[in-house]
């Protein structure tokens, strides 16, 4: 018994010595590609949030300056505004399906 459970043992240090150590270099590499892809990630949506903020604020000024030019009340405030949403999603999701390659 004891032969057998020394026998495991030394099977266990070689598993362990046959392993390539990780070296520091490699896992800094890691976060900082971590670190960069986060970033990417960042500015990505954030983009996407203005645009979309930019869409729907022209939409609502177009409407207001044609409602005042033409004279009726909130008809086409109410058509721009929506108009405006439907191409701000748009925008939004061709920006999710992209690829990241781009």
């Amino acid at each position: 018994m004891p032969e057998e459970h020394h026998q495991k043992q030394e099977q266990k240090q070689e598993q362990t010595t046959n392993q390539a150590p990780v070296s520091v270099q490699t896992t800094t590499k890691v976060k900082v590609k971590r670190r960069k892809h986060a970033l990417s990630n960042y500015t990505k949506y954030s983009g996407m949030a203005f645009q979309m903020l930019a869409v729907m604020l022209l939409g609502a000024f177009g409407g207001v300056k044609l409602d005042e030019l033409l004279g009726t009340s909130p008809l086409f405030t109410i058509v721009l505004i929506i108009f405006a949403v439907a191409m701000a999603m748009i925008m939004v999701i061709r920006g999710l399906t992209q690829n990241d390659d781009d």
